[in-house]
């Protein structure tokens, strides 16, 4: 949980950082609104801090894109755009023709010259010294010198020119003959000298500029034929979810992205251009004045999200201060804007056409003085008709920059109208929303949302029988916190429901199959994931308790009567055994008809066979298995026989486990109605027998290994060739043997440190022990008839497993005439899956493969804009964990088992060899168990919680709440939901008509 904590944290602060850069640029175009509306009614404030009610927000919204379009169109008129061209452009768009604006040039290099001229370095001084001999005598003297060098140069030349043009056009390019085309701006610039001493040109000869177009359609669209501007969002529409997620703002949202990437480009090609002449760029930089808002030119959009508190008055003074053209007689494009709906009105006022006009002028009357300096300073430079002139930087700034500002400034406009949501939902929850809150409210309310004997409970089970105390807990649990999870229950009780239900069958081996009834308990899981959600990981826990047992079989239900185990295990004695879940999601109906139809049919039966499969691996199934019930019946013990014979159970276990000990060798066989003690008495006298046997085996092998050791080895001593310490280590082994209280508490294994002593090798061997089972078994009742012993081994009152489906075969119809002599047995029609079922209902504990084929149903009707409802597969992950605790007093230890890997294997070995033994290789059914049938569905949304209730205007309470309701009906047989709910919920659901 801390990584997701941390990354909304992250997420948080460049929130934060956002929004507060983005509130500077508002108040800071408010605080100018304020200047220039000086007294022009009341003061305009940040819509954000202003009561208001939700209809203002689309007007907000609609108000900043119209001030956007509006501002566009200043920036075009700035470049070329009269009135005359847009009424052209105009009559293209209502013609249904695409309008494309375009700016397209090359820039050209060619030779101008080539000269030679003579450079002389710079003098230098030397110092020369010169050696005298002769007559006169010797010596030496110096003298100065000045030395210049003078070398040719050869320098070329080269005259670098470049040419643009801005046009708007119709059709596929502005030279097709289809199509028209208006020059908005271009020039031919003259061309600026650049030198070099080498003859390659500093340029290619000539290179054509990748042109950059942007689509002029959307925004024609929003002219009237007066040229105002009309910007409105339809409500009404289907498609309309909030004031920034809507048809019409995801249009100007769109449009406003490609004028963003536009202004690049044209800044790009405009800066490459005045490249070209390196000395006029560098004077050209002292063109504009130095600011940091879009160099000084007012932009009037983040001011359109600003409302004032007044009546109708102000509203009237507002109209008359504010004019809707400036002094200097710039012409405006008037901004209809929207009026917020009568119904959903609040008392605010929101800002008038005529102080959206006056905004407008002040953002003209900035651009035409920026204009006016850039021309002047322009005029006075060394290279004005160069490549780099005021036409370039013009159109950079104004086509440019400016224009990017606009285009930048509505995205965040009606960002921040979708962010003023989020705040206020912060505001009113109290705190920042995560995937948890969410989960505990849906907890919460699916506990008030159905009825007492429909509400979901927690998936914690005590493993137990009747009357007795539990002798485990099994639960599945989420992974962080460690709670149970809740889903809805259809339970079938094995003792208190008299219909026959088919048994279930696991799979031991591949001559044996396990069957087993009891309790049957099928739930129902609703999860929800939103896009930020990791992967779901659920646990699937078993906790025993001192000195008691069971089996824990889990896997998948791949037939009305079977279970595929992936995981088997025996839990004992405190174990504590842990199974990660993993959870995985398949498309539902319309996604997968809609993956297959364009697929040939052998493809989509290829894919069809496949989703079955998917849809039958979403029944997990759960087997417990208590031991001491079935080990009961298996020796032919009364009920509760075992109960409190801990030191008994244990031998039998290790002998089950341990030794594949067959059960006929310590079941009891003699009189039926003999005592209860008298039973257990015959049953520990056997099970001691064979304790003893196994020891007097074992103390054979360890004294062959000692004598073979001793003869590998080599060794010498007294009374043989290996004296006394062969005597010695066997002693030494049988006194182990008999201090051993787990597997061989036997009296008799004590008793084998009286033997005879190896003292030989070729000597006597020492006597065989004496084994009573090989000839008259103690205390066993002697031999009877084949027939006999069959009916004392197998009373009836335990059926066998393949006896069970004779006894549904056999039973008479009602009405049928019995003529066996025998009492047919007497049958009950198999009740609902739920307590108080409505008609149409089915039992879904005899065939649960109905389920996923009515949860894709109920599944079918949720794709839809507020995500989807999707079946949901779970498995065993590949590493589970126990802890165990092997001594009373020693200290836990726990395992990791792997799939696959040897201690896997082992512990799955013991399992299946235990109910193996149990169930006597599948003859003996297994009554003492619990199914637990899990059945999965995942609701799905395409983003985050906040985003879905924000930016999609979805309550996804609402959702999920019905998802739950589906699936409880699936779960409990198709029932109606509205016998599941309260009378107020089944009526606010629209299951039932309201009674008002």
């Amino acid at each position: 949980m801390a990584p997701a904590r941390e990354g909304t944290s992250r997420a948080s602060a460049a929130f934060a950082l956002r929004d507060a850069a983005f509130r500077g640029k508002v108040e800071s175009a408010l605080q100018a609104a304020r200047r220039v509306l000086a007294g022009g009614g009341a003061p305009l404030r940040y819509a954000g801090d202003v009561p208001h009610a939700y209809a203002d927000k689309f007007c907000v919204a609609a108000a900043c894109c119209g001030a956007a379009v509006a501002s566009e169109l200043a920036a075009l008129r700035a470049v070329g755009l009269g009135e005359e061209a847009l009424q052209q452009a105009l009559g293209w768009q209502r013609a249904g023709r695409a309008v494309t604006l375009r700016l397209d040039g090359a820039t050209r290099c060619a030779l101008k010259e080539q000269r030679t001229r003579v450079e002389e370095s710079p003098k230098v001084t030397e110092t020369v010294t010169e050696e005298r001999s002769g007559g006169f005598g010797f010596g030496s003297r110096t003298k100065e010198r000045t030395v210049s060098v003078k070398h040719e140069v050869k320098e070329w030349t080269w005259a670098i020119a470049a040419e643009w043009k801005l046009q708007l056009f119709t059709g596929a390019a502005p030279e097709d003959s289809s199509g028209a085309c208006v020059l908005l701006a271009g020039r031919a610039s003259e061309p600026a000298e650049a030198v070099t001493r080498s003859e390659v040109p500093p340029r290619p000869k000539e290179v054509a500029w990748a042109a950059v177009e942007l689509d002029l359609t959307w925004l024609l669209r929003q002219v009237e034929k007066d040229l105002s501007v009309r910007f409105e969002i339809d409500r009404a529409a289907g498609d309309c979810y909030t004031p920034a997620r809507n048809a019409q703002v995801a249009a100007a949202v769109e449009h406003f992205e490609a004028v963003t990437k536009f202004t690049k480009g044209l800044t790009a090609r405009m800066v490459e251009c005045c490249a070209l002449d390196p000395a006029q760029q560098r004077h050209a930089t002292g063109w504009l004045p130095p600011a940091t808002s879009a160099s000084g030119i007012y932009v009037a959009v983040p001011a359109a999200l600003a409302l004032a508190e007044g009546g109708a008055a102000d509203a009237a003074a507002s109209e008359e201060a504010s004019p809707a053209a400036s002094g200097d007689g710039h012409a405006v494009v008037r901004v209809v804007l929207p009026a917020s709906d009568a119904g959903d009105a609040s008392e605010t006022l929101l800002m008038s056409e005529p102080q959206m006009a006056t905004l407008l002028t002040e953002s003209l009357r900035s651009l035409d003085a920026i204009y006016t300096q850039l021309d002047r300073k322009a005029a006075e430079s060394p290279n004005p008709a160069g490549p780099c002139s005021a036409a370039e930087v013009w159109l950079q700034q104004a086509a440019g920059t400016f224009l990017r500002a606009v285009a930048t400034s509505a995205l965040c406009a009606v960002a921040d109208v979708e962010d003023m949501i989020r705040r206020q939902v912060v505001a009113a929850v109290g705190r920042e929303l995560t995937e948890k809150d969410f989960s505990e409210y849906m907890s919460f309310h699916c506990r008030n949302l159905f009825g007492a004997a429909y509400r979901p409970r927690p998936f914690c089970h005590a493993i137990r029988r009747p009357g007795h105390a539990p002798e485990g807990e099994l639960s599945i649990c989420t992974g962080g916190d460690a709670l149970p999870i809740e889903t809805m229950v259809a339970t079938r009780l094995h003792d208190t429901e008299g219909a026959l239900v088919p048994p279930m069958h696991i799979k031991l081996s591949a001559a044996a199959r396990l069957a087993f009834t009891g309790d049957r308990y099928v739930h129902g899981l609703v999860r929800h994931a939103f896009s930020s959600s990791s992967a779901l990981q659920l646990h699937l826990r078993a906790r025993a308790r001192q000195f008691s047992s069971f089996v824990l079989v889990a896997g998948t239900i791949t037939a009305a009567d079977e279970l595929t185990p992936k995981a088997a295990l025996l839990v004992r004695d405190k174990d504590e055994l842990d199974i990660p879940l993993m959870l995985e999601t398949i498309p539902t109906q319309k996604e997968f008809r809609d993956a297959i139809e364009s697929l040939s049919p052998e493809q989509q039966d290829f894919c069809k066979a496949l989703r079955s499969m998917q849809l039958a691996s979403t029944l997990f199934g759960i087997a417990i298995i208590q031991v001491k019930p079935q080990m009961e019946r298996l020796l032919n013990l009364p009920p509760d026989a075992l109960t409190k014979e801990i030191k008994l159970t244990r031998d039998l276990l290790s002998l089950f486990c341990n030794y594949q000990m067959p059960s006929d060798l310590l079941s009891f066989g003699g009189d039926a109605e003999a005592g209860v003690k008298e039973k257990i008495a015959v049953v520990a006298e056997q099970v001691a027998a064979m304790n003893e046997m196994i020891a007097e085996e074992k103390k054979a092998e360890a004294e062959e290994a000692v004598l073979q050791r001793r003869f590998e080895t080599g060794g010498g001593g007294g009374g043989g060739l290996f004296g006394a310490r062969a005597d010695d280590l066997v002693e030494g082994f049988c006194e182990k043997l008999a201090d051993s209280s787990q597997s061989f508490g036997s009296a008799r294994v004590r008793r084998m440190k009286g033997m005879p002593k190896a003292t030989a090798v070729f000597g006597a061997a020492p006597p065989a022990p004496q084994m009573r089972a090989r000839g008259a078994p103690l205390a066993m009742a002697p031999p009877m008839p084949h027939a006999a012993q069959q009916q004392q081994v197998m009373p009836s009152a335990m059926p066998q497993a393949h006896d069970f489906a004779d006894q549904v075969e056999e039973a008479p119809a009602p009405g049928a005439e019995v003529t066996s002599d025998a009492e047919p047995p007497q049958q009950q029609p198999a009740p609902a899956a739920q307590a108080g079922g409505a008609g149409g209902t089915v039992d879904v504990h005899s065939d649960v493969t109905t389920l996923p084929s009515r949860l894709d149903a109920a599944c079918a009707g949720s794709e839809a804009r507020a995500g989807a409802l999707r079946a949901t597969v779970i498995k065993p992950a590949d590493a589970w964990s126990k802890t165990s605790q092997p001594k009373l007093l020693g200290a836990k230890k726990t395992t990791s088992l792997r799939i696959g890997s040897d201690e896997e294997k082992g512990a799955r070995a013991e399992a299946m060899d235990l109910l193996d033994a149990l169930s006597r290789s599948g003859e003996l059914l297994v009554e003492c168990a619990d199914l637990h049938v899990v059945l999965a569905a995942t609701h799905c949304f395409d983003s985050t919680l906040i985003d879905t209730v924000v930016a999609e205007n979805i309550n996804p309470i609402a959702k999920v709440e019905r998802s739950c309701v589906s699936i409880a009906s699936v779960v409990h047989g198709g029932i109606d939901p509205a016998a599941m709910l309260p009378q107020a919920a089944a009526e606010r659901l629209g299951f039932i008509e309201s009674s008002a």
